[in-house]
C-alpha cells in the first residue's frame, strides 16, 4: 500500500479551491479537502476520490461566482463613490477637465459623424460588390497621359455581347437644369438620368409604383421619384400623367421610385430612356467618336478584374483602332465611386486629413487632462499613502484611478453628445449635409462613441494612474513627495506634444 499523501488531487481542481478560499467559500483552506480526498482514496480508490473532489469543486462554483460578482460590484461602487466625491470636492478642476474634454470629444464626434456618413455612399445597392464603372486611360506618343471616365455610345452593348464575364451593362448620362412641366406647374431645376432599361435591374432604386421591366417599353416614358410626384401632382396618382420636357416633348409617367437615398452618388429627380437624346428618330449613334456618357457593368461572380480589363481593351481596339495613342480600359468599383478618383486622390484624402485632425484634437484634450491630473497628484499623495499602508496593492490603485478616469470620460461623453446636438445644425450648414440626431442611435455610431470614450479614458488616465500608484507610502507619509526627473520630463514632453499638435 502506498504511503498516504503520496498522491495529491488534480492541480486544476486545487487551483479552483484556492481561488474559492479567498472568498471563504465552503472551507477557509483547501487542506480539509485534501485530507478528505486522501481518506476516500485510501478506503475506496482513486476514481472515487477524484469524483468526490471534482463534485466539491463544481458544487462550489455557483456560490463562488455570486461572491465574486458581489465583491467586484462593491469594489466598483466604491470606486464610483470616490470619483464622485473627488469631482464634488474639486469643482473648478472638474469643470475644466470635463468641459475641456467635452469640447475636444465633441469636435472628434462631429468629424466622426461626417466621415461615417461619407463611407456609407452607394452601399445600399444589392449588387454593389459586382458593380463597376468603365474608364479608360490614353497614352499619347509624346508621353502625355489622360484618364477618361466617359465612354463611347456603342460600348455598353458591345461589352455585353463580346465579354462573357460581364452580366449586364448600362449607359448613364446625368443632365441638370431640365425643365419639367405639368399644367401650371413648371420647374427648371430638375436632374434627369438618361439611361437604358437595364438601369433598374443593376442599381437598387426600388419602385413604389410601376414595373421596372416595362417602365421603358415605350420610348416616350419617364420614371419619377416620390418627391417629384408630390411636387407636380400633389396627392394625385402620377401614373399615366403627362409631363412636358423642355417644352419640346411629352412623356408619360410609367413608374414612381422611392426617394433617392442621401448616400447615393447618383442624385436625380427623374429617369428617361437614353434614346430621347436623339430626336426625332430616337436612334442611338453607332460611331465610336466622343465619350459623353458613363458606362457601368455588373460582373459575374468570381470574375477576374485584370482579365476583364484586358478583354475590354482588346474589344475596343478591334472596333476603334488608334494610331496616335494607346488606350487601356479599367474597372472602378461603385463602392469607391464617391471616395476615390480613378486617376488617384479624391475625397478619401480629405477624410483622412480630417480624421487625423479629429485624433489630434482628442489627443490635445487627453494631454490636458493628464497634465491637470498629474499636477494635482500632491493633493492625493496622502490618500495613496494611507491606502497602501492599510493593504492596498498597486494593482488596486491602478484600477481605481483608471476607473475614475473612465467615469469622468463617460460623464464627458454625455456633455459632448449634448454639444453635438446643439452644434449639428450649424455643422450641417458648414459641410452642406443633412446629418440627423437619429444617427446617434445607429449601432455603428453608438459603438464609435463608446470606443472614443473608452480610448479617451484609458489614454487620459494612464499616466496619472501609473504615477500615483507608484508612490512610496513611507516617503509620502513623512511629507517627502517628488515626482522625479522622469515624471517632470514626461510632463514637459506632453506639453511640447500638445503645443506641436
Amino acid at each position: 500500500m502506498k504511503k498516504r499523501g503520496s498522491h495529491r488531487p488534480p492541480r486544476l481542481a486545487r487551483w479552483f479551491l484556492r481561488r474559492m478560499a479567498m472568498y471563504d467559500i465552503v472551507y477557509a483552506s483547501s487542506g480539509d479537502f485534501e485530507e478528505e480526498y486522501q481518506k476516500i482514496r485510501d478506503q475506496e480508490g482513486i476514481l472515487k476520490a477524484l469524483g468526490w473532489y471534482w463534485s466539491q469543486v463544481v458544487g462550489s462554483l455557483p456560490c463562488y461566482a455570486m461572491q465574486v460578482l458581489y465583491w467586484r460590484g462593491a469594489m466598483i461602487r466604491n470606486y464610483i463613490k470616490i470619483a464622485l466625491r473627488n469631482i464634488q470636492q474639486h469643482k473648478v478642476y472638474s469643470f475644466i477637465n470635463i468641459f475641456g474634454l467635452a469640447i475636444g470629444m465633441a469636435c472628434c464626434l462631429l468629424i466622426f459623424l461626417w466621415v461615417q456618413d461619407e463611407f456609407k455612399y452607394d452601399r445600399f445597392h444589392e449588387k454593389k460588390d459586382r458593380l463597376y464603372q468603365v474608364y479608360s486611360r490614353l497614352q499619347y506618343t509624346d508621353g502625355r497621359q489622360r484618364t477618361w471616365t466617359g465612354s463611347y455610345y456603342p460600348l455598353a452593348d458591345v461589352l455585353k455581347e463580346e465579354c462573357p464575364e460581364i452580366e449586364e451593362a448600362v449607359r448613364i448620362q446625368v443632365e441638370g437644369g431640365i425643365l419639367l412641366k405639368h399644367g401650371e406647374k413648371v420647374f427648371s431645376d430638375n436632374r434627369a438620368v438618361l439611361t437604358d432599361p437595364s438601369f433598374f435591374d443593376m442599381l437598387s432604386f426600388p419602385f413604389v409604383k410601376g414595373d421596372p421591366k416595362t417602365a421603358f417599353s415605350d420610348k416616350l416614358s419617364i420614371v419619377i421619384t416620390q418627391e417629384t410626384g408630390r411636387r407636380y401632382f400633389g396627392a394625385e396618382d402620377p401614373m399615366g400623367k403627362v409631363i412636358t420636357v423642355n417644352n419640346q416633348i411629352d412623356l408619360v409617367v410609367t413608374g414612381v421610385l422611392e426617394n433617392i437615398p442621401a448616400q447615393s452618388s447618383l442624385q436625380f429627380d427623374c429617369v428617361a430612356p437614353f434614346t430621347l437624346m436623339f430626336p426625332p428618330e430616337f436612334k442611338l449613334p453607332t460611331h465610336w467618336g466622343g465619350n459623353p456618357l458613363a458606362t457601368f457593368v455588373v460582373l459575374h461572380d468570381n470574375a477576374n478584374l485584370s482579365q476583364v480589363a484586358e478583354k475590354m481593351t482588346g474589344i475596343v481596339q478591334k472596333h476603334h483602332p488608334r494610331d496616335t495613342s494607346k488606350e487601356e480600359f479599367f474597372l472602378h468599383p461603385l463602392t469607391k465611386f464617391h471616395l476615390y478618383s480613378p486617376d488617384g486622390g479624391g475625397l478619401i484624402q480629405t477624410l483622412l486629413i480630417f480624421s487625423i485632425i479629429a485624433l489630434f484634437v482628442l489627443m490635445i484634450a487627453c494631454i490636458n487632462f493628464m497634465n491637470l491630473s498629474t499636477a494635482k497628484a500632491t493633493t492625493r499623495a496622502g490618500e495613496v499613502g494611507m491606502r497602501k499602508v492599510v493593504g492596498a496593492r498597486k494593482a488596486d490603485l491602478i484600477k481605481q484611478f483608471f476607473g475614475e478616469s473612465l467615469l469622468l470620460s463617460f460623464i464627458t461623453l454625455f456633455f459632448a453628445v449634448l454639444i453635438v446636438a446643439i452644434l449639428l445644425p450649424t455643422f450641417n450648414g458648414l459641410i452642406d449635409k443633412q446629418l440627423s440626431l437619429r444617427l446617434l442611435l445607429d449601432p455603428v455610431v453608438m459603438a464609435g462613441f463608446i470606443a472614443i470614450a473608452l480610448l479617451t479614458g484609458i489614454l487620459s488616465g494612464s499616466y496619472p494612474a501609473l504615477f500615483l500608484s507608484s508612490l512610496q507610502p513611507v516617503l509620502v507619509l513623512r511629507g517627502i513627495f517628488r515626482s522625479g526627473v522622469k515624471g517632470v520630463s514626461f510632463r514637459r514632453a506632453l506639453v511640447i506634444i500638445q503645443f506641436t499638435l
